[in-house]
């Protein structure tokens, strides 16, 4: 069930995720893939708005889980050039947004460089 929620977050599948998390109480939505991407932090790369809205809600959320490379959701959104994701994140005071990466660098850093934040 884990696989199918972060292949529904990767390709934006709203109505598959709500009916995963609706159906599926006891759903791991902070598994991992092979390459340390949780479902949030997928749908951050890809831009999912409405996903990131939907797996924000769950009790469950780790919102600052880092993949293998040290990333949280919010560094990958703002290295990816979200901006919208970027902006939702923000919203949520459970999101470290100065967590560096393994890299270094900082969300603050990517935002700057892409120029995605006001």
């Amino acid at each position: 069930m884990e696989e199918r929620l972060q292949d529904s977050a990767e390709k934006g599948e709203v109505e598959e995720v709500k009916d995963i998390l609706r159906n599926n109480p006891g759903v791991n939505v902070n598994q991992r893939n092979e390459y340390g991407f949780c479902a949030l932090n997928l749908a951050c790369t890809f831009g999912h708005v409405s996903i990131v809205s939907l797996l924000l809600a769950h009790p469950g959320i780790d919102v600052n889980l880092k993949n293998a490379s040290g990333w949280t959701p919010f560094l990958t959104t703002c290295s990816s050039g979200t901006t919208p994701c970027a902006r939702l994140l923000l919203r949520d005071s459970r999101v470290k947004v100065n967590e560096a990466g393994n890299d270094g660098y900082t969300p603050l850093w990517w935002a700057a460089f892409l120029d995605i934040l006001p």
